[in-house]
Parts: C-alpha cells; sequence; structure tokens
C-alpha cells in the first residue's frame, strides 16, 4: 500500500531533478474543527522553491479510540518520508484528519474537500493557490480517494488510489469475516481475539459450533434433495442435481 504510494513519489523526484534543492517544511493549523497538517518546498534560506502544484493525501483507517492523527505514520516507511520525497520534487503536501476515528468514508471525502477548497481559496497560510491539486490516498484513504474522483468532479485535477476496497466494500468485509470464522474453527487459538466478541471467551465456540451444526445441516438436505431426485427418476438427473447443490447451497450461506 505504502510502497506503491513511495514508488509514485520517487518517480515524481525522478521527473523533476532540478527541484533537488527543496527541503520540506512541516506545519499544522486548524480548519475549521479539522487539523490539517502541511509540508512546502522551500530551500535552506526559506524561500519557496515549488512547482506551484499540491498533492492531498487521504490516510488510512484510524482504530477508534487512538488520536485523531494517529495516521500520520503511514506517512514514512523505512526512514523514507512521503512528503518530504514529493516537496524534494517541488510539490506541496498536505493531509486533514478527519472528524470522526473508525469508519469515515464520507466525512474524509468532506474534510478532504474543505483542505483542498481552503488551498484553492489562498486561505492557508504561506500556501498559494495551486495550480494543480492532485489527491492520492490509500487503503480507506484509497476508497476516499476514488469515490471523490467519481462523484466531486473538477476539484482535482487528478487522483491515485492504492488498496482502497473500490470494488465492493461489503464483500471485502464479508469475506475477511467469513475467513476469520473458518479459520478459527479449524485452527483455534492462533490468531488472538475472536472474530464476534472480544470480552466474551465463548464466542469463538459459539460461533464454530455454529458453523458447524449449518454444515451437517447442508450435507444432509444436499444428499436428501439428491437421493429424492433419484427415487423420481427425473428425466434430467444431472441437470436436477446441479438446482439441487444450487438449492442447497443458497439456503446455507
Amino acid at each position: 500500500m505504502r510502497t506503491r504510494l513511495l514508488i509514485f513519489a520517487l518517480t515524481c523526484v525522478g521527473a523533476v531533478a532540478g527541484n533537488a534543492q527543496c527541503l520540506s517544511v512541516p506545519s499544522t493549523a486548524v480548519l475549521g474543527t479539522v487539523t490539517y497538517h502541511l509540508w512546502l518546498p522551500e530551500t535552506s534560506y526559506g524561500l519557496p522553491c515549488g512547482n506551484g502544484s499540491l498533492v492531498i493525501y487521504a490516510h488510512g483507517y484510524v482504530t477508534p479510540g487512538l488520536s485523531p492523527d494517529a495516521w500520520l505514520d503511514e506517512l514514512s516507511i523505512g526512514g523514507v518520508s512521503l512528503p518530504a520525497t514529493l516537496n524534494q520534487a517541488g510539490y506541496a503536501f498536505a493531509a486533514s484528519d478527519y472528524r470522526k476515528t473508525g469508519l469515515a468514508i464520507l466525512e474524509g471525502m468532506q474534510d478532504t474537500l474543505n483542505l483542498a477548497n481552503a488551498a484553492r481559496t489562498g486561505a492557508i497560510p504561506h500556501l498559494s493557490s495551486p495550480l494543480h491539486t492532485f489527491l492520492i490516498g490509500a487503503s480507506e484513504g484509497g476508497l476516499v480517494t476514488t469515490l471523490s474522483a467519481e462523484r466531486l468532479k473538477g476539484n482535482y485535477n487528478s487522483a491515485a488510489a492504492a488498496c482502497g476496497p473500490i470494488g465492493s466494500f461489503q464483500s471485502q468485509l464479508d469475506y475477511f469475516g467469513d475467513f476469520r470464522v473458518l479459520f478459527d474453527y479449524f485452527f483455534p487459538n492462533v490468531i488472538p481475539g475472536n472474530p464476534v466478541s472480544r470480552g466474551h471467551a465463548g464466542g469463538r465456540r459459539a460461533v464454530a459450533d455454529s458453523v458447524h451444526r449449518r454444515d451437517s445441516h447442508c450435507s444432509r438436505e444436499y444428499f436428501q434433495n439428491t437421493a429424492a431426485l433419484s427415487r423420481h427418476g427425473h428425466p434430467h438427473p444431472q441437470r436436477s442435481d446441479r438446482r439441487a447443490r444450487h438449492r442447497s447451497r443458497s439456503a446455507c450461506l
């Protein structure tokens, strides 16, 4: 995830090697009730040395209970700073906390848009209105980026999303949950906690027992349907067998 964004940043540096003397100067401020973070390219004499373009970063998921700026760790990979790398290429870099932690996709879209609008109108200190505004994001921020590009046309010149759940968010969550339940059933106590309740020690066993009962029921239903079709001498046994499997499978999903 972050590696892809770093490769993107390094590509920008390679394309604009003439700005290699730019340093990265970080700052923070509050926009409404949300804190935003800004990194500006400057020379060692404190003079602007950017190319006039702004990269805005939509951050990933922050676990509820953590500080809203816990996502800042995403910006460094192996000691290499994403903002500093883009600053070196002449791009200003900015990102916003979200007004809530946890799942905050719509909130992330709005808070990121507020930051872009503030930059465009010259409302951010020390940042001139950008010639171009590019949006990038990873993980949950990848989804924020994709939806922003689709629904907020005209606000960003281009967008790049990395590893966002942009196919079917619900299907991806269902897959994670199904895999975890199945894994815990066959390999109990390998992964800490359980997918049902953090505080209920019997949660894993209850889920595993439920899966076992459902599988047993599904197996019986499938064989009963198949046997019944065979006894009645259905003219298309293979087609009927497929229909029986489909009925049994649908009832057990």
